[in-house]
């Protein structure tokens, strides 16, 4: 029996897809997947392992960068309108996740332009409400880059600064999916043979090499 929690955005994007490679590997095993945005307790909550959003920042645990999650600045075509540079973009609404408080300080010094925080700026726990909040206007969001492009390509959304402006940013400053579990939990053996698969896995694209 392996319990899992997962980051909705991994699960639905990433692992649900690719669970049956596992499944080819160790047959017999039970995988019992929760969905959960915050870390888990895993002691309290049963998880074995984790895979969370974020900026590696879990020195209690064993943790390994399995993809990082590059954003993309998009907005309606309808605000896109008065976004000619980048400086117009600190007087707008900004759509913030909530678990990354200083990803839009970080994406906006990367552009030269300095905005501070603003308390009326919203803020989403998960990924999936930050892109409906941006397909609705209310404001300009950081959306993950399969999601981005096909917005863009839709023409839902649009990319006013194009689609590149994370990938030019400090490695340290950009968010990713992480593997996360008590450093005890690899002695068990199916927990060892699904970090060992999830590690090997190249999340970008196909299989990677055991």
């Amino acid at each position: 029996r392996i319990n899992l929690n997962v980051s909705p955005y991994f699960a639905t994007r990433y692992l649900l897809d690719r669970l049956h490679r596992f499944k080819a590997i160790m047959p017999d095993a039970d995988v019992r997947l929760t969905i959960m945005v915050e870390l888990p307790d895993f002691a309290r909550d049963d998880v074995d392992v984790s895979i969370q959003w974020g900026f590696g920042a879990w020195p209690q645990y064993e943790h390994s960068l399995l993809l990082r999650d590059y954003k993309i600045i998009c907005c309606t075509p309808e605000l896109g309108r008065s976004l000619k540079t980048p400086e117009d973009l600190a007087a707008q609404q900004l759509l913030h996740p909530v678990r990354g408080p200083k990803l839009w300080a970080s994406v906006l010094k990367s552009l030269g332009v300095d905005a501070p925080e603003r308390p009326g700026d919203l803020r989403f726990q998960d990924a999936a409400t930050l892109r409906h909040a941006t397909w609705a206007g209310l404001g300009i969001g950081l959306i993950s880059e399969i999601d981005a492009m096909e917005d863009v390509k839709s023409g839902r959304l649009i990319a006013p600064f194009g689609t590149g402006v994370m990938r030019a940013m400090p490695e340290q400053d950009v968010p990713g999916f992480y593997l996360v579990f008590p450093k005890a939990h690899r002695r068990v053996k199916a927990v060892s043979t699904f970090c060992r698969w999830i590690e090997n896995e190249n999340w970008h694209g196909g299989s990677a090499e055991a």
